[in-house]
């Protein structure tokens, strides 16, 4: 949004913002009550909400959207492990995604799953927002994690 306004074209920014400032008051609204989606509760589905949640937070500074957004990834954490091992630490796990969409219909043939990075980047915005360290390395040891892993 900031190369709107870097073009100089306000209206459009103002519209844009309106539409994403509505779109986090839905979600802010909905709270837990996530719509069912393949599965009816997963990884995949919070991450998103946080993250529209928190990046209208820091286009607003409105403290609603970091209170409910500090509700969501609470949230969203529930779905990491403190594994030791680099291989899975903090790599969120997600639902078998070749049950449902894999050519022979086998279970657990994407795990770990490219989305789980969603996590990582939830967790380093929170961790920039509240200037946590703590956050911020989760969210590195998350993306890590998962390049990783990916990559064998």
């Amino acid at each position: 949004m900031g190369e709107l306004k870097k073009a100089g074209w306000q209206k459009e920014y103002d519209e844009l913002l309106e539409l994403f400032v509505d779109h986090a008051d839905h979600l802010c609204e909905v709270g837990k009550n996530y719509p069912a989606s393949e599965v009816n509760y997963e990884q995949s589905i919070v991450a998103p909400a946080a993250d529209v949640i928190l990046s209208v937070y820091l286009l607003t500074g409105d403290k609603k959207y970091l209170d409910e957004g500090a509700r969501q990834v609470e949230i969203l954490e529930l779905f990491n492990g403190m594994q030791p091992d680099y291989h899975l630490n903090e790599v969120a796990i997600r639902h078998w995604d070749g049950y449902w969409f894999g050519k022979r219909r086998y279970y657990g043939d994407t795990f770990p799953h490219y989305w789980s990075a969603l996590t990582g980047k939830v967790f380093k915005m929170y961790g920039k927002i509240l200037k946590d360290e703590n956050w911020i390395r989760r969210g590195e040891a998350s993306i890590r994690g998962l390049l990783r892993s990916l990559c064998q």
